[in-house]
């Protein structure tokens, strides 16, 4: 597929201006898919920018983009005009994540490209190259790429970008304990020996801010369970604190007995939920039914929804102050939705 993505981005005219388009607040698989997918524009003589909408919030992937120097252009935070590009390329998503395709601002004969392991029956616009996979990360696609572009790359770059795709595969698998194939093992095998390790090590050692802990506590005391399924809140937070609410399901889903997780967090415009299971049959379908004032799915044990709040953004700190009574009203409401 690796040739089949060069031939689809060779039809730009020369010195274009691609958007990298990742989702609205990346994470490291998307981060190091998208560093990877520059590189390849910058090859070809293009000149690449990585969007993305929101700011990044978890330590983790903020430490990994400022080592590894990922050049992230947030127009959640600079001014970025999206008709400024000849061509999008979605990496690690298939459009529904963007701001900017949500609202329209993308042309669709605009998008030249679309990699992906996630929403495999996505319907795609007509003419698009597109790769998408059963596989624990889109680093891993991107990686069999590289192993035909290695050549291309100094000594330097090869291990940024390795470590960068590394850190991709063993996030969105969790150190390859969930959703692996064959090929995400073979993958990073392969980089093992190009990465840099001790690099690897420490961004994955990242500590988290004392706030994050003050939320995990929230969520610890609140949490309801019942026949395997876990409902908690992490109470209100700020819209660049989100990666807080997936994090936390995450470790609530090693609790003994518990095989599915929903966490939510009351933002000032949305109530976000994670949704986190390593129930083989769970069914991300009922996520719709459940909640059809909102909007979202998932695949492979992840997912998440998005419902509008209820309060609105002027009166989010007032709402604020009040915290845990909000919990108990929306968590209530929630309980009775996804324990009954």
């Amino acid at each position: 597929m690796h040739k089949e993505f060069k031939e689809a981005m060779g039809i730009l005219d020369e010195n274009a201006k691609v958007a990298i388009e990742l989702q609205q607040i990346p994470d490291p698989d998307a981060m190091a898919s998208a560093m990877y997918v520059a590189h390849i524009a910058e090859r070809m003589g293009y000149k690449p920018t990585i969007t993305h909408a929101g700011k990044l919030s978890h330590p983790q992937n903020i430490v990994m983009a400022k080592r590894l120097d990922i050049p992230l252009a947030c127009y959640g935070q600079i001014d970025i005009d999206p008709t400024s590009f000849d061509a999008f390329v979605f990496v690690d998503h298939s459009g529904s994540t963007s701001q900017w395709y949500r609202e329209g601002k993308i042309p669709q004969d605009s998008l030249v490209a679309i990699i992906d392991h996630h929403d495999l029956d996505a319907a795609t616009p007509e003419g698009v190259f597109v790769d998408k996979r059963k596989v624990g990360s889109t680093s891993t696609i991107l990686t069999e790429y590289l192993q035909q572009d290695a050549g291309d790359f100094d000594d330097d770059a090869l291990e940024k970008v390795a470590t960068a795709l590394l850190l991709g595969i063993r996030s969105d698998t969790h150190g390859l304990k969930r959703n692996v194939s064959e090929l995400d093992r073979d993958m990073h095998h392969y980089l093992l020996s190009k990465a840099n390790m001790d690099l690897v090590d420490q961004i994955e050692e990242i500590d988290w801010p004392a706030e994050w802990m003050d939320h995990y506590g929230k969520a610890i005391h609140n949490r309801e369970s019942k026949n395997g399924v876990t409902v908690a809140s992490v109470g209100c937070i700020e819209t660049g604190q989100r990666d807080v609410i997936p994090t936390i399901a995450e470790h609530l889903l090693y609790e003994k007995g518990v095989h599915t997780v929903y966490v939510w967090g009351l933002r000032p415009d949305i109530i976000d939920v994670s949704i986190r299971t390593r129930d083989p049959t769970y069914d991300f379908g009922i996520i719709p039914e459940k909640f059809p004032e909102g909007s979202g799915g998932g695949k492979e044990g992840a997912g998440g929804i998005q419902i509008p709040s209820p309060f609105g953004e002027e009166s989010f700190v007032a709402y604020d102050r009040h915290s845990d009574t909000i919990g108990d009203v929306i968590g209530q409401e929630f309980r009775q939705r996804l324990l009954d």
